[in-house]
């Protein structure tokens, strides 16, 4: 866990699946982030299981993925990568989502970098 003023950001769980299914659906979302192709049908609760399953055991040992949470009432509001770690060069790619719109403009961004 890494810890901020005002959030925390834990590895993912089950309990963030909703989200995620929402967040992967959410074509402004899809269109901010710059790496997805807007969606075209949507994507279904089951493969976006499999992609949590992915995530929570581990598999992608390049990159290291944390769901973003508020500290005052653990609401999970976005995600966050940090990818293509490289050691030698000390340097890393960082992509964060704040997913629940109503906290867009409100510093969370800035604050997890």
């Amino acid at each position: 866990m890494l810890e901020t003023n005002r959030l925390v950001l834990k590895p993912h769980t089950m309990a963030n699946l909703e989200k995620m299914n929402k967040w992967r659906n959410d074509n402004e979302l899809l269109y901010y982030d710059g790496d997805c192709p807007e969606v075209i049908e949507p994507i279904p609760i089951d493969s976006t299981k499999r992609y949590m399953e992915y995530i929570i055991n581990n598999q992608d040992k390049e990159s290291i993925r944390y769901g973003i949470h508020r500290k005052v009432d653990d609401e999970l509001i976005g995600y966050c990568i940090i990818a293509f770690i490289d050691s030698y060069n000390r340097n890393c790619r960082i992509g964060l989502t704040i997913g629940e719109k109503r906290y867009w403009g409100k510093g969370y961004g800035s604050e997890i970098i």
